[in-house]
């Protein structure tokens, strides 16, 4: 499209920011409409993002800020940014709202806090039953009774 030349004066942090704030602005847009059109308090701005997360801080995988862009399948992908309300009763309001992935939002939103634990106590006391055999017979055998892709050992994996 353009070669070194033409954009080496282009600082890629400040474009990747402001990308980062014309998107966040963008979603937020969208959230304090419904939002306000279904009663549920808001009270943010793109300020209370800042810094910008470049990394998920739930699972550490880091954000693709140009996932959405990127993918011809037209939705979010497991690094995609997501706005994540802690207690969806309270809203979007500071304390409340946090910028993860979407994957980590996900996994969050499809059980509650105890159901998450559950899993958890269950894949580490597999991984402890399990522990003389090779790391390969681990990964395998615990795919095979969650019938799980193997994202969940390594959330790139399946994406490279």
């Amino acid at each position: 499209m353009w070669t070194d030349a033409e954009i080496c004066h282009i600082d890629k942090t400040e474009l990747l920011e402001f990308h980062i704030r014309k998107r966040i602005s963008k979603n937020l847009a969208t959230i304090k409409s419904r939002a306000l059109g279904a009663g549920i308090p808001y009270s943010i701005g793109v300020a209370y993002f800042e810094p910008y997360p470049l990394f998920c801080p739930v699972l550490g995988i880091e954000i693709d800020w140009l996932a959405d862009a990127k993918s011809n399948k037209g939705g979010p992908s497991d690094f995609s940014p997501s706005i994540d309300r802690l207690i969806p009763e309270l809203g979007y309001t500071p304390g409340n709202v946090h910028l993860i992935s979407m994957r980590a939002n996900r996994l969050k939103s499809d059980g509650n806090l105890e159901d998450i634990r559950k899993v958890a106590v269950w894949l580490e006391e597999c991984m402890r039953n399990k522990k003389d055999a090779p790391q390969s017979v681990h990964k395998n055998s615990v795919q095979r009774e969650l019938n799980l892709t193997s994202s969940i050992y390594n959330p790139r994996l399946a994406y490279n």
